[in-house]
């Protein structure tokens, strides 16, 4: 499973929320984050609503995780963390100001949440002395809104890599492609080299190559077609663009998924090779000039093989036991590396080819 969280902010103003409350009704995203500790939002106005729309978020089966500082208690004029269960919240992030006893305590409430790039191993085993659970315990990096500040990918992968052999949940923040969060507007990612990176390629990196199960969006709002990518990665598939011949463009807007035993070369589809094997009739074409993306499908040749359907992840050499029937569309050839042990794909017609 693929899971997805997103941010929410009560200063980003009530149709905006609206609109991002409604794209998670359809969705089936994880997590939603929040601040508590943000200057800007420190109005009794403010966290009303805040309040309101993080119960939304709860009634939707949402898990809510709030940022807090030393001073949250103060601002929200509270005398102890207990008083936080006013406020509809799973998950407590806390960084800096905090001793592993008051860490502790905050685990008897909710989900613990540690900065894994700035807590230090030895602190994690104490505070399973001090009789934290594991479960208790969730691992999620900064985001960094100033250009330039972010982590390597190099880092967040090291960092995640010890969380997850203790069987802890990690966690990363990608960049958002339309509204920035403001007071800098330089987007919210991790991991420097994703700010300007589009969020789907940004969150399948964090999955592969840094060992993240969470990949939350920083910043307020996703284009239209980020939001399409990223609800489709929650169900468990990517979208991919393409030609295809005409006699085979049923194909289009059906979810298919990768073999669970992927091949380095091809993507092998599960669902085609179901119907294959019941000896699926393709006339001999042959196919020549296999690039990157080509899409394929075994032809009768292959005798009980034929009907089944492959992209090509490679340049691979000639098969007359093959009929070239498309091609993923260039823009999208860097999801097929990603596409593999059972990953889901939908083919969707490139209209701009």
């Amino acid at each position: 499973m693929f899971e997805i969280g997103f941010s929410i902010y009560s200063s980003s103003g009530r149709d905006i929320n609206t609109q991002i409350l409604d794209r998670v009704w359809d969705a089936d995203f994880s997590y939603a984050f929040t601040s508590l500790h943000i200057p800007e939002e420190a109005t009794p106005e403010l966290r009303q609503e805040q309040h309101d729309l993080l119960q939304s978020l709860r009634d939707l089966d949402v898990n809510v995780m709030a940022d807090i500082g030393p001073r949250t208690l103060s601002d929200m004029k509270l005398s102890s963390f207990e008083d936080l269960s006013m406020y509809p919240i799973t998950h407590m992030r806390v960084d800096y100001g905090f001793n592993l006893e008051q860490m502790a305590k905050i685990s008897e409430h909710y989900i613990l949440v540690v900065n894994p790039s700035t807590f230090a191993e030895e602190d994690f085993f104490t505070l399973l002395e001090l009789g934290v659970k594991r479960d208790r315990i969730v691992a999620c990096h900064n985001f960094y809104p100033k250009e330039w500040s972010g982590l390597s990918l190099k880092r967040v992968s090291d960092s995640n890599r010890f969380y997850k052999n203790q069987n802890i949940k990690t966690m990363a923040f990608i960049a958002g492609d339309a509204q920035k969060r403001g007071p800098v507007y330089q987007g919210l990612p991790t991991v420097e080299t994703m700010r300007h990176m589009a969020p789907l390629e940004a969150a399948l990196k964090l999955r592969e190559e840094a060992f993240t199960d969470v990949v939350l969006v920083g910043d307020i709002d996703l284009t239209e077609k980020s939001w399409e990518d990223m609800i489709a990665l929650s169900h468990g598939y990517v979208i991919l663009p393409c030609t295809l011949d005409p006699e085979y463009k049923h194909l289009y807007g059906v979810i298919q998924h990768d073999r669970i035993d992927s091949s380095d070369f091809l993507i092998r589809s599960l669902e085609s090779r179901m119907y294959a094997s019941r000896g699926h009739h393709v006339e001999v074409v042959g196919a020549t000039h296999i690039g990157r993306g080509t899409i394929l499908i075994s032809n009768e040749d292959y005798s009980r093989y034929s009907g089944e359907f492959e992209i090509a992840r490679t340049e691979l050499s000639d098969c007359p036991r093959k009929n070239r029937i498309g091609q993923v569309s260039t823009d999208a050839l860097y999801l097929l590396p990603y596409i593999t042990h059972g990953m889901g794909f939908m083919l969707v017609e490139d209209l701009d080819n």
